[in-house]
């Protein structure tokens, strides 16, 4: 979903078991995204979560992020191997 008249994205990823942040049980402070990712929510079996620097990433995690437009795949930093079918997102 595109935001801010296209300069922002929001995206969403289901994390597959080979997740680097998954696979290496990395939190979220360990995945030095870069500045211009931000994860803003993990749903969780069901439930969402409000993601901390502490949190750990779980196969099936739904994770949601917004990103600037010009930075959309920054993200695949950690988060790279997801569930085929699996992550949402627009392509301008």
């Amino acid at each position: 979903m595109d935001l801010a008249q296209g300069r922002m994205r929001l995206i969403e990823v289901t994390l597959a078991a080979n997740a680097p942040a998954v696979a290496n049980h990395l939190t979220l402070d360990e995945l030095h995204l870069p500045d211009s990712v931000r994860v803003v929510a993990v749903v969780r079996s069901g439930q969402p979560l409000v993601p901390s620097a502490p949190m750990h990433f779980l196969e099936h995690d739904h994770v949601i992020l917004i990103t600037r437009a010009d930075a959309a795949q920054e993200w695949r930093i950690g988060l790279r191997r997801v569930i085929p079918g699996h992550h949402k997102y627009n392509r301008t």
